[in-house]
């Protein structure tokens, strides 16, 4: 039986999709042209795949684009909604985990991931604190930096006004917009602090049905968490020997064998 989640993305522009494989690197070398263009073809292939419930051959189509190195929301978008008619939660959970990285206000992927991940008890956020939550959710860090870098050039034009105005209301109204333009610019800067932060980290879903975690890397040591499919972790260490160190949902720290999760 189908997934109930929302249909991947058939009808907006795909040149994004063409100019991520065309400026990309593919086995040392930049894709020509004509490479962009079956690019292109194969992603409407596999949406058409999955318009005709062809989830496999989707799933092959969007999955080859990725291993190619495109990357692009939507993509990763339709790659997690073929995975999960196909059964394969944790997959689809990374794709769509991939896609919100791109674009926080990507709302499909968001409902989707919503449909499919495990439940997690997150700490309630205080009422008040909820529009700054929303706000940094909502936005990339790149955003933020533009955010800041504009607010930066407003306090300078009116730090500039201010000084050459002589006393009146024009010199006291641009002062206060330069005191503005400073507390908003610090603002979003330090939401571009914390967000480049938390993009930085990296994280990891569990694609396995289950996932034994273990106080070290290998099977000789104490057994701690056992983790469903679809769970997120925080990878700490790059793989090493078939482990990865991960910091579990609980907190505490855990191994898990390389196989069992992918990096988002």
């Amino acid at each position: 039986m189908a997934t109930e989640i929302s249909k991947p993305v058939m009808a907006r522009p795909l040149r994004r999709i063409a100019a991520a494989l065309l400026f990309g690197i593919v086995a040392g070398a930049a894709l020509p042209a004509a490479g962009a263009d079956s690019a292109l073809s194969r992603f409407q292939a596999a949406n058409e795949a999955y318009k005709n419930q062809d989830y496999p051959a989707a799933a092959q189509g969007y999955e080859g684009l990725i291993a190619e190195g495109a990357k692009d929301p939507i993509l990763y978008y339709n790659a997690g909604c073929a995975l999960a008619q196909l059964g394969r939660k944790g997959r689809a959970i990374a794709m769509f985990e991939r896609a919100l990285r791109m674009a926080p206000r990507f709302d499909e992927a968001r409902d989707n991931l919503a449909r499919i991940a495990p439940a997690t008890q997150e700490k309630p956020v205080f009422f008040l604190f909820l529009p700054f939550v929303a706000l940094f959710r909502a936005e990339t860090a790149e955003g933020f930096f533009l955010a800041a870098f504009v607010g930066w050039w407003l306090f300078a034009l009116t730090a500039a006004a201010w000084i050459l105005l002589r006393p009146g209301k024009a010199r006291t109204g641009t002062a206060a917009l330069a005191s503005v333009s400073l507390v908003a610019t610090l603002f979003f800067e330090a939401y571009f602090l914390a967000k480049r932060s938390f993009e930085e980290r990296i994280e990891a879903v569990v694609v396995a049905e289950k996932a034994l975690s273990r106080s070290g890397p290998s099977e000789k040591y104490t057994e701690l968490d056992m983790l469903s499919e679809g769970v997120k972790v925080r990878m700490l260490e790059a793989p090493r020997e078939g482990w990865v160190k991960t910091r579990l949902p609980g907190g505490r720290i855990g191994y898990l064998p390389e196989g069992a999760v992918e990096r988002i």
